[in-house]
């Protein structure tokens, strides 16, 4: 397994059928994969309200993952995304 970073574009936010669970989907930036992540309620109406603002989504995309990464290595008790 690569430990090599895959560039990632914010495709949006939407809502999976039938279960609407909301979810964030990426795009690879230079190839055809995609990558659904399932995500609150709460985090999908952040993105969707930064997103509505202007805020370019590779940047949401990033801070997103970021702040999990984040969260998951800080040793704490976490919540799920």
């Amino acid at each position: 397994m690569s430990n090599d970073a895959v560039p990632v574009e914010l495709v949006g936010v939407r809502i999976e059928l039938p279960t609407n669970q909301p979810i964030v989907l990426l795009r690879e930036a230079t190839g055809t994969r995609y990558l659904p992540i399932w995500i609150g309620a709460d985090v999908a109406t952040a993105i969707a309200f930064a997103l509505s603002f202007g805020l370019g989504g590779r940047e949401v995309a990033g801070r997103l993952l970021q702040k999990e990464y984040d969260r998951r290595n800080r040793g704490g008790p976490g919540r799920p995304v």
